[in-house]
């Protein structure tokens, strides 16, 4: 849990809960309904409580069957709305209380939001969903951890996992030019096979000299015991192996 999860969860039902006092229209572009479906999914995402999300499910149901377009709320269901939230409210901050909060940092230069859905296992502004959804399980775990790394400030695990990330990308590259299993090769070994078969397997040398650049100056500097990182550097590497793995999959989705 976060705090911006936490302060979205917070602003959502204090605008629900102040809808009967400026006598909110139920649908529309963000008015109530579209508010409610918001404060469902924050409850959900959080794990808070299942009765309260059955409850806030009962009360889109209600909304959605009973009030037309450009309605407002009556005065009865403010009021009832009203007692529901003052009761959701007391429960929710019991809740949040329990739990340990992080606070994101706000040093980065990356986009938050797509750092937090990669965090989350989720396509984001960094993969789009066909590759992500084509990333293996290990892919997919080290870039998630590297997000949240980068969103509690702790670059140079972030920098260390990104880059096993990375390799587990280039031995899917590998089997799919040569149809051979990688799994016990190294990274340098499958640069040195691609440059020996480059010709055979039609690689441009440019993307051989990217994969053996990124193993050599970043990878092998990164496992050097006394060597760690700031933020700034982190993102750049993260950033390099976000462009290894959209081009590396360019091809691989290109062809299948």
């Amino acid at each position: 849990m976060n705090l911006q999860n936490a302060f979205a969860i917070g602003t959502t039902l204090q605008y629900i809960k102040r809808s009967g006092s400026i006598q909110t229209t139920v649908k529309g572009e963000n008015l109530l309904l579209e508010n409610f479906g918001r404060l469902e999914s924050y409850i959900k995402e959080a794990d808070l409580n299942h009765h309260l999300q059955s409850t806030i499910s009962e009360w889109i149901n209600k909304l959605e069957k009973n009030y037309k377009e450009n309605q407002k709320i009556t005065e009865d269901d403010a009021k009832e709305l009203f007692q529901d939230t003052t009761t959701w409210e007391t429960l929710i901050n019991r809740l949040l209380s329990e739990r340990q909060v992080l606070e994101l940092i706000r040093t980065g230069a990356l986009n938050q939001k797509a750092l937090i859905d990669t965090a989350h296992g989720e396509p984001s502004a960094f993969f789009d969903k066909k590759t992500w959804d084509s990333l293996s399980n290990i892919e997919k775990s080290d870039f998630s951890d590297a997000a949240r790394c980068l969103l509690t400030g702790i670059p140079t695990p972030a920098v260390m996992v990104a880059l096993r990330g990375a390799e587990a990308t280039v031995k899917k590259y590998c089997e799919f030019k040569t149809g051979e299993s990688s799994k016990k090769k190294t990274w340098g070994s499958i640069v040195e096979e691609l440059e020996s078969r480059a010709k055979e397997l039609k690689i441009q040398d440019t993307f051989l000299g990217y994969l053996d650049y990124i193993r050599d100056a970043k990878r092998n500097f990164a496992e050097h015991p006394n060597k760690t990182f700031g933020q700034r550097e982190a993102e750049l590497i993260f950033m390099e192996v976000l462009n290894l793995v959209q081009d590396t999959y360019a091809e691989i989705l290109q062809v299948s």
